[in-house]
């Protein structure tokens, strides 16, 4: 019976707990504020890479033989 107690415990801890919280954040007026939408790197790696004006591998070697003493 005490697991029981213990559960039935922890449930309504976690309920009045985000009780709580709501009543803060309605209070404070956090419940208001916008959230930016979440900015990840995965918009840039995701992104194609514009290479028109890459040199071609074939001269960026040569020139790299050409600046070794």
């Amino acid at each position: 019976m005490a697991a029981d107690s213990t559960s039935a415990q922890a449930a309504t801890s976690q309920q009045v707990r985000t009780q709580i919280d709501a009543k803060r954040e309605q209070i404070t007026g956090a419940d208001k504020v916008e959230l930016p939408a979440a900015k990840t790197s995965s918009a840039l790696l995701d992104a194609p890479v514009a290479i028109d004006d890459a040199p071609d591998q074939a001269e960026t070697q040569n020139q790299n033989q050409e600046q070794q003493p």
